[in-house]
């Protein structure tokens, strides 16, 4: 003890001294850790429990802690950490937490910068990253100060301090003698600090540092924050005690039975005897295998190893996630430690270029996620991560990569309980530095750095089956230090393989990938570039990042994966990404909306605004409907025609390792819309990767007189994990006769009555007028029994308000020629047909008309897209006017068209909006195969989808007609010779177009506005999804310039 006191304060003396502190040298990544090992729980007794909180061993730190910030480093104040420092006035803060959603100095959210050091707004005296260099001036400090209790029966016991993650760096005090330091914010440090403890009350201080050398290598694409953020606690050791557990459960004899390597490290001490009982159970409790081992300590660490084969042993995988319990008992010198692991049996391999769970190339249907809660920033409690895992089940999601850093342990047990493939990835990323030769991977004053945060986070997560394969880290270049990192895994692990992006050097045919990967895993290919791949490389091809997800996106994704089921090669990808990063902020009137980059600190803060929002749900889960888009697509289950008239589908089971079994089926016929028949048939045990075909009693005496549609579910019979009995898992439509036609009522001796003034037009019937302005053209007035319907006219419409993806690939700037022609149109001819192919000049008219039906015709030139419009409306004496929009004139040489279609609005308690056609959700045109036809009602608030930037949101697809009412009044409009999509919102498309330029807008912005705004289109282009920095909508769900006719119909008779 004397000769450890010694080097202690040896080293305490040294450390203010430095001329370079710890926290600015890439040689240090902790002074005084314990080695990184296997989580795992111990407890006096034998229990069921996994939770350390339970265990008499542990004592939970969590709480309240004192705590004082200073702006750097230089300005934290002498002896705080001592037990008699005058700390009563200092504030109080909860830990696990970010301290800067407490109220202390600002999140900053910046994509590849260094926000410390970013040449686009220095804030420090840094203007660009000098690795290992931080700022002096301005680094936030958190100062820590906790007392705790240790019980009488702890004495005898080594006692060990963890913290699951602090951010970024820390020293540690135990009543007032320097315990240690660490540094990397996503992976536990521990220390033993038995030497500076007694009985009754001690005081445990911490000093974190907002920013160290070891940022260097944390430049993801997250709010950069910091504080204690993960668990902490002290662990009481008995002198004998587990100290690492290594456990292998693979599959041999053609994957029918179980291989089971355990290997247990123990604290020894000398001359004392003790044994160790392992058993492996079953989960029905059965004990399977015992074995007991006894021997003598020499004082230093026993490596004790058992091994087993269990016979017709059940795998476990994502789709069946079986597990056997591992449970140990060490008695020695009176002391007993008993632990339970869960044991999964599976083999990850790679062979003839495929990866293959349980000897079968699985498809990883994936999602990235980061450490995200809306409040509490990087902590995320069990509640939450539960929610995220029944959400993806839910969605047919079967994998994560654990972007760009190890998650919380507790991840994994639910993981490996619930059944999700999990790409483990080190908590790496030095973006900033760019790929070439300043990257941090070519510098071997690195590489302890590297390989430190790669070794923490194999020995935390080496035993959890869900893990199937290892990365390396994100965006850190590539050399020798991920060469060394590379090799050190595959010494250590044999049994998963080792993936790593940056290996990849150019794109597409000129693409070279490195050594040091086994898979590839390109970001955000294209198909052509994913083809290449699989056809020119005997490696898997899994996307680690693809179809980013900002704002209003994810379109062609069953493209993708029609290209990746039909390539050799291609297994998958994880989709960017699960959850939105906004944080709640509420402003000084009470409303709450969620903050993005810029939204904290004061001005020249460097900030990606709302790069960070790229989730499949909101910040607080809520999901955003291209989740529904995901969950088709994702599906294991298909359902196809075979020979719908005789009521023939195929069901497909695209599982690899489940039946059918517990799947039953629901189907509906509907007739325009309206259910005329259901049914149901029972599950049939289809096995894995094969498909059956069933006869569904569908009416076969069809009519051409309506639309028919069948439509069929499949839904679980029984629980089946998270899921309940009845979740669809999946539904599919399928045309069985004419599309949907309307015929228009006739009213043959009804006349229509045409009289002009100066400005207006009018055209009325019985119970019904419509009016132009003769200034404009427009259509300006619509009345059913008197009452005015419109309060802005009808209009030639042409642009929607730009997606964070149209922000991307500059269409504001390229289309905005469009945006000109939508507000700029000048009437060049208003008339009325007279006969044949005569018309008259509105103009020219000087006594009022009667006529059986009327058409009036408004031509506009466009002048900024060098082309016409003519607006035609046919008026019935039935009250139904067919508007028909012809465009004609534009080069082809302009970009294409934003969208074609009609804008205007109605008053406001119009509210309530009915549609026959895709829905329920939002919908678009490379977006809706999850989207089913049907009749829907919902009020227009509903229609708006709150991005977090506001933004083009709520759109429907292929609509046959749509009703808008107030509950006395209907206006309904009707597909003429297409069908249309629709957007209806309360308020003016301006409330989500920010012009040119993205402005800091938030759902707050968006404000009920006195009227329903109304677009109908013949088709808006899709929202594309690719990246969000480049790419367009695909070809297929693009409007080309050119020519294009629309038609629809407006329905004014009675209602």
């Amino acid at each position: 003890m004397k000769q450890l006191f010694f080097v202690l304060i040896c080293w305490s003396a040294y450390w203010p001294a430095r001329a370079q502190p710890d926290w600015q040298n890439q040689h240090v990544v902790g002074i005084n850790k314990l080695p990184p090992h296997a989580a795992f729980v111990t407890h006096t007794h034998d229990t069921a429990s996994a939770g350390w909180q339970t265990s008499a061993y542990y004592i939970s730190l969590q709480g309240r802690w004192s705590f004082k910030w200073v702006s750097s480093p230089a300005r934290v104040p002498g002896r705080f950490y001592q037990n008699d420092y005058p700390a009563a006035n200092w504030d109080s803060i909860p830990v696990p937490a970010n301290w800067q959603l407490h109220g202390y100095d600002y999140p900053i959210y910046v994509n590849w910068p260094y926000e410390f050091a970013d040449p686009r707004a220095p804030f420090t005296e840094m203007k660009e990253p000098q690795p290992p260099k931080i700022p002096d001036n301005y680094n936030p400090t958190g100062l820590y100060r906790k007392a705790f209790t240790i019980p009488t029966d702890w004495q005898g016991k080594q006692v060990i301090l963890h913290f699951g993650a602090v951010s970024s760096a820390m020293y540690v005090w135990v009543n007032g003698h320097m315990v240690g330091y660490s540094q990397g914010s996503k992976t536990p440090a521990e220390f033993d600090i038995t030497p500076y403890i007694h009985p009754g009350e001690n005081l445990l201080a911490v000093q974190v540092m907002r920013w160290s050398d070891g940022s260097y290598l944390e430049c993801q694409d997250f709010w950069r924050m910091s504080g204690i953020t993960r668990e902490v606690y002290l662990q009481a050791r008995p002198p004998t005690h587990l100290v690492d557990i290594r456990q292998q459960a693979q599959l041999i004899n053609g994957y029918r039975d179980g291989s089971y390597a355990l290997q247990v490290m123990v604290a020894t001490q000398e001359g004392r005897s003790y044994t160790l009982t392992a058993a492996l159970y079953d989960a029905q409790g059965r004990q399977l295998k015992q074995a007991t081992t006894g021997r003598t300590g020499r004082g230093s660490t026993d490596t004790l190893h058992f091994d087993w084969v269990v016979s017709q042993v059940h795998p476990w995988s994502a789709e069946v996630p079986y597990l056997y319990e591992l449970r140990l008992a060490l008695q020695g010198n009176g002391a007993k430690q008993y632990t339970r692991l869960p044991v999964g049996f599976r083999q990850v391999e790679i062979k003839d270029g495929k990866l293959l769970v349980n000897g079968n190339p699985v498809y990883l249907k994936g999602v990235n996620l980061h450490d995200r809660h809306d409040i509490t920033g990087h902590v995320v409690d069990e509640a939450t991560m539960r929610q995220d895992i029944a959400l993806m089940k839910q969605h047919n999601i079967n994998a994560v990569r654990t972007s760009h850093y190890p998650q919380p342990e507790l991840w994994y047990r639910l993981c490996d309980e619930y059944g999700l493939y999990v790409v483990d990835e080190a908590n790496i990323e030095s973006h900033g530095m760019g790929y070439g030769e300043r990257s941090l991977a070519k510098d071997t004053s690195w590489q302890a750095a590297h390989l430190e945060r790669i070794q923490c986070m194999y020995q935390r997560d080496k035993n959890h089956p869900s893990v199937i394969i290892w990365s390396l880290g994100n965006e850190a270049g590539n050399g020798v230090n991920f060469y060394a990192a590379y090799r050190w895994l595959k010494e250590h692990d044999s049994t998963r393989p080792v993936q790593y992006e940056r290996v990849q050097q150019g794109w597409g045919a000129t693409a070279r990938f490195d050594w040091n990967t086994d898979i590839l895993v390109p970001m955000y290919p294209s198909f052509t570039s994913l083809q290449t791949y699989a056809a020119n490389f005997n490696k898997p091809v899994i996307m680690c990042e693809y179809a980013h997800s900002m704002g209003n996106s994810t379109g062609n994704l069953q493209d993708y994966w029609d290209i990746i089921e039909s390539t050799p090669g291609l297994q998958g990808g994880f989709i960017w990404d699960w959850v939105d990063q906004g944080l709640l902020k509420t402003t000084a009137d009470g409303r709450q909306y969620w903050a993005y980059g810029g939204d904290f600190g004061p001005p020249g803060v460097p900030s990606d605004n709302n790069f960070l929002a790229n989730g499949l749900v909101d910040a607080d889960r809520t999901p955003h409907p291209a989740l529904q888009e995901v969950k088709h697509v994702y599906a294991d289950v298909a359902i196809e025609p075979v020979d719908l008239q005789q009521g023939m589908i195929r069901i497909v089971n695209k599982y690899f390792f489940r039946t059918l079994a517990d799947v039953g089926y629901s189907w509906q016929l509907l007739a325009d819309g309206h259910q005329v028949a259901a049914g149901q048939a029972m599950p049939v045990q289809v096995a894995p990767r094969s498909s059956y075909t069933v006869k569904l009693p569908v009416p076969t005496n069809l009519d051409n007189d309506h639309e028919y549609l069948l439509t069929v579910r499949a839904l679980l019979t029984r629980p089946r994990g998270l899921l309940p009995a009845g979740h669809e898992l999946v539904a599919r439509q399928f045309a069985l006769a004419a599309p949907f036609r309307w015929q228009p009522p006739t009213a043959d001796h009804n006349k229509l009555y045409i009289r002009k003034n100066d400005t207006l037009l009018v055209v009325s019937g019985q119970d019904f007028a419509v009016g132009f302005d003769t200034r404009t053209g427009y259509l300006t007035s619509l009345q059913q029994k008197g009452n005015e319907l419109l309060v802005a006219p009808l209009q030639p419409w042409f642009w929607r308000a730009p997606t964070d993806n149209d922000f991307g690939n500059r269409m504001p700037q390229r289309l905005h020629s469009w945006k000109e022609a939508s507000y700029r149109q000048e009437l060049t001819a208003l008339q009325i047909h007279k006969k044949k192919n005569k018309w008259l000049p509105v103009a020219k008219m000087h006594k009022p008309l009667q006529r059986q039906e009327v058409t009036i015709a408004a031509t506009y030139q466009l002048p900024a897209v060098r082309g016409e419009v003519r607006m035609q409306y046919h008026l019935s004496p039935a009250g139904v006017m067919k508007v028909t929009m012809h465009l004609t004139g534009v080069p082809d040489s302009l970009p294409e068209l934003p969208r074609l279609g009609t804008y205007f609005k109605l008053h406001h308690d119009m509210d309530t909006v009915t549609w026959y056609g895709k829905g329920p959700f939002e919908n678009y045109i490379d977006r809706n195969k999850a989207a089913l036809v049907g009749i829907y009602t919902l009020p227009v608030a509903d229609l708006y989808v709150p991005y977090i930037r506001p933004q083009e949101n709520g759109h429907r697809t292929r609509t046959r007609w749509l009703q808008l009412s107030n509950g006395r009044t209907k206006l309904r409009l009707l597909a003429a010779d297409d069908l249309f999509g629709f957007n209806v919102h309360h308020q003016d498309i301006s409330a989500f177009d920010h012009g040119l330029q993205k402005q800091q807008r938030h759902t707050i912005d968006v404000q009920d506005e006195p009227f329903t705004a109304v677009h109908l289109d013949l088709r808006q282009m899709g929202v594309g999804g690719d990246d969000s920095w480049g790419a367009r909508p695909h070809a297929p769900y693009l409007l080309p310039a050119g020519d294009y006719v629309f038609s629809f119909y407006i329905d004014l008779s009675s209602p």
